[in-house]
């Protein structure tokens, strides 16, 4: 027998404490899920065996303790971690082609998906705590310094292979105030600098430009994108096995959905199925039944799956920083016919966009072939993107719109996701992760046939 420590919160030092007797860790998650939704950003699990005399009493009894970090049982998991050496090697040359087309001497890097990028290290805090910056300069031609805060340097150190690391004292120091310390230092006030305004905050911009008032920064967010928008090899195996992953969660969770489970429960056995899996943690979950599909990104309910209706998925998790993203739809027993039906062009629609993709294939041209698609079809079409890159953002340049002057490369990765919704009756979602290659395309999320409406329950 153990009890189960349970730490949850949104801020891992204010982990709210529950504990549950005789449960393994899995169904410590699963109770977790049950009684506080949405499940909280961090969950600590602790095992501790209960002595034989203590089990019978109360917690109070125990004298002697041996904890244990709670892991699951063991299982194959084929995602390899990114080293720090090989994210080195794949950003370096396209950042420089770029900075060099624009004019630039340095770029520097705020939001935690470039961050990451550029340093190898995933700063978690920079996501929870918006304040606790974490940057990255970069000159052109030169090498990178990171900055950090001092909680964070240790963590840095260990797994970015950047050199150069700088940690600012919380409370005491400004992340910008050592930014500025650093261009001085590095001669860097007087060159071009691009940064990312789209996520530095205006506060934060406006102490940067006091500390160096000669300095006018352009936006680097655009190029920062259009530096991951084509992906490493390693990149790509690791996103081709979680997109593959994904599938087969959402398949097996699927076929264990039995009449009158509530979509709660089904969303919680998709996380859980997609942490056995080999994912780190679930980026975002949507699971509606029937009417409630109708609303595009609500929180999952009690409402229960009843004969007839739809259920829709999109959905996604989190392997070593990148994410997948997936949606899927399946009707509970006893489907009309008039369903079957526009699962059957809806699939065929995707299909033929899907067809379209290939190298120097503009963008827009994906979304122009759906929305045709649709208007032969006599139906409505209002959707202003059928789909995105993917990577260490769910959503990543080229986003599929018609404004798009993105043309296809090979090593790109996007989604495409065609909808159909049936006013307040229910909602057809269908989404798959594209690789584009040197000759065409290869669909990296096929683990099961998906050409017709899922029968379950």
């Amino acid at each position: 027998m153990h009890l189960v420590h349970v730490g949850i919160g949104h801020d891992k030092q204010d982990l709210h404490k529950l504990s549950l007797r005789g449960v393994s860790a899995k169904k410590a998650v699963l109770e977790v899920s049950a009684r506080r939704r949405p499940l909280p950003s961090h969950l600590v699990l602790l095992l501790e065996p209960v002595p034989r005399r203590a089990q019978a009493g109360s917690l109070g009894d125990l004298r002697s303790r041996t904890t244990l970090k709670a892991q699951a049982p063991p299982r194959p998991n084929p995602l390899a971690r990114l080293a720090p050496k090989e994210l080195e090697s794949m950003n370096r040359e396209r950042l420089f082609t770029l900075m060099r087309e624009q004019g630039l001497d340095v770029v520097v890097a705020v939001s935690p998906e470039n961050v990451h990028y550029l340093s190898g290290t995933k700063i978690e805090t920079q996501v929870s705590i918006r304040d606790r910056l974490a940057l990255v300069v970069w000159p052109l031609d030169e090498e990178p310094t990171m900055i950090v805060c001092n909680l964070e340097e240790a963590q840095a150190r260990d797994e970015s292979w950047i050199k150069d690391i700088r940690a600012y004292f919380e409370f005491k120091t400004l992340p910008v105030e050592l930014l500025a310390d650093t261009l001085r230092e590095r001669g860097l006030t007087g060159k071009r600098t691009a940064i990312e305004l789209g996520y530095l905050a205006a506060r934060d911009y406006l102490v940067l430009t006091r500390l160096l008032p000669g300095l006018e920064p352009v936006d680097c967010s655009r190029l920062l994108e259009h530096v991951r928008m084509v992906k490493s090899p390693e990149e790509v195996d690791l996103m081709s096995q979680a997109a593959y992953v994904t599938d087969i969660v959402i398949r097996k969770t699927f076929e264990n959905i039995s009449l009158g489970k509530t979509e709660k429960q089904i969303a919680t056995e998709l996380q859980v199925n997609l942490i056995e899996a080999g994912a780190d943690s679930q980026v975002f979950s949507v699971l509606t039944i029937g009417d409630h599909g109708c609303l595009t990104h609500p929180a999952a309910t009690d409402r229960p799956g009843r004969a007839g209706e739809i259920i829709r998925t999109d959905f996604g998790g989190s392997f070593r920083g990148y994410n997948s993203d997936l949606a899927r739809t399946c009707v509970v027993s006893c489907p009309e016919q008039r369903q079957l039906d526009i699962y059957r062009w809806l699939w065929e629609f995707h299909e033929r966009i899907i067809a379209e993709v290939g190298p120097g294939v503009r963008v827009a041209h994906l979304f122009e072939v759906c929305k045709k698609l649709f208007e032969e079809r006599g139906l409505p079409f209002v959707r202003p993107h059928i789909g995105h890159g993917l990577g260490l953002a769910v959503h990543e340049e080229p986003i599929i719109n018609p404004y798009s002057k993105v043309l296809l490369e090979p090593n790109m990765i996007i989604c495409v996701e065609p909808n159909h919704l049936v006013p307040g009756v229910e909602k057809y979602h269908v989404e798959d992760t594209i690789l584009v290659t040197g000759t065409g395309h290869k669909i990296l999320s096929r683990s099961a046939d998906w050409s017709g409406l899922l029968v379950v329950g």
